[in-house]
């Protein structure tokens, strides 16, 4: 069928009317937010719920605040699988409590996540603290006993532990317990009676003071009182000068360190059949400066005399007009001419002198 011009214009004449009046009408739907059709296709925003409810105390294995660890999630559980690892803050040092509150626990929530409408029940406050121990004295006492069996002591010394005491409490994680010297002056360590020791910032134990002595007030965790004491060798009755010792008169006794004991006769078979000559008390440790070597030459007695004049090498007799031990100078009388020559002792009624 073929279509009359003047029912074709007509035609053509509605649909511009129609799109004229639709632009219309969606011209004045967007002024006013959207069209029927767009806001139909749009949903509106819903908020997912999320509750947590809030533990009354919790002890943290670590040195962060999970929140996991504070308070459980109940609602979607793929998002509170992903919310469990909200870094609340650091933990507590050993030994003190923290609290959080249900308010305290919302408004960080909140802060931290959008898009979920946060509600928190359980308890009021949550009471937070860090798994720690803490230290005894006898835990200090045995630490510092085996740290001192790896200092290297001079030979025939050891040092007491007399007491350990703590002044303030100690606790730290398991495993920050550290007993740790510095380098030490071995001569001043072993002359210190106490030791203070105190929680570095790392809170491990460490020797912060040394070379302290008995009634020095300080501020300190723990003070450890202690002896240095070496094997020295005393006389077990009293002993008049001028004779000559006798290793049965002594005996080994354990003596408190001083700092001149490099003095003492230590090994008491060294100065066997040595004159004495200065007295020695009872219960004293022997010194070496308390005798000398036995005259090996002796007033009076005649003597081997090696002489040497030059490139000139004479032997012969001599009377000795002065004791002396080995290495001493003494003075002879050399027979055949009667003349008298400084010398000094090298072996038993043996003098050498020269010209």
């Amino acid at each position: 069928m073929v279509l009359k011009p003047q029912i074709i214009q007509f035609i053509l004449s509605i649909s511009v009317a129609i799109a004229a009046d639709i632009d219309f009408s969606m011209a004045a739907s967007n002024s006013m937010g959207g069209s029927k059709l767009e806001q139909d296709l749009i949903a509106p925003q819903v908020k997912i719920p999320l509750i947590f409810k809030l533990k009354n105390k919790v002890i943290i294995s670590n040195k962060r605040i999970w929140l996991n660890e504070v308070a459980t999630c109940e609602g979607y559980s793929a998002a509170c699988d992903q919310i469990y690892g909200i870094d609340l803050g650091v933990s507590p040092d050993p030994g003190e409590i923290w609290e959080m509150t249900s308010e305290n626990l919302k408004d960080i929530l909140i802060s931290e996540l959008e898009g979920y409408e946060i509600s928190v029940s359980g308890a009021d406050r949550c009471l937070i603290e860090t798994a720690a121990k803490k230290i005894s004295e006898q835990e200090v006492f045995s630490a510092i006993r085996s740290k001192l069996q790896d200092l290297e002591l001079p030979s025939k010394v050891r040092i007491i532990v007399e007491q350990v005491r703590l002044y303030k409490q100690i606790t730290v994680l398991p495993e920050d317990f550290e007993l740790s010297f510095p380098e030490l002056d071995r001569g001043r360590f072993l002359s210190t009676d106490w030791l203070a020791l105190n929680l570095s910032r790392t809170r491990k134990l460490r020797v912060i003071y040394k070379g302290l002595k008995t009634g020095v007030v300080f501020s300190a965790h723990v003070r450890i009182k202690m002896r240095a004491e070496i094997q020295a060798t005393v006389a077990i009755k009293n002993i008049e000068r001028g004779g000559f010792l006798d290793p049965q008169f002594f005996a080994p006794a354990w003596l408190k360190l001083v700092s001149s004991y490099s003095t003492w006769a230590v090994d008491i078979d060294k100065y066997r059949g040595y004159y004495i000559k200065s007295a020695i008390s009872v219960g004293k440790p022997l010194k070496k400066s308390q005798v000398r070597p036995p005259n090996l030459v002796k007033r009076g007695e005649i003597i081997n005399l090696k002489m040497v004049i030059g490139d000139l090498k004479l032997e012969g007799k001599a009377k000795a007009l002065s004791n002396g031990s080995m290495g001493d100078k003494v003075t002879v009388l050399y027979l055949p001419t009667k003349k008298t020559i400084l010398g000094h002792v090298v072996g038993d009624k043996q003098v050498e002198g020269r010209l």
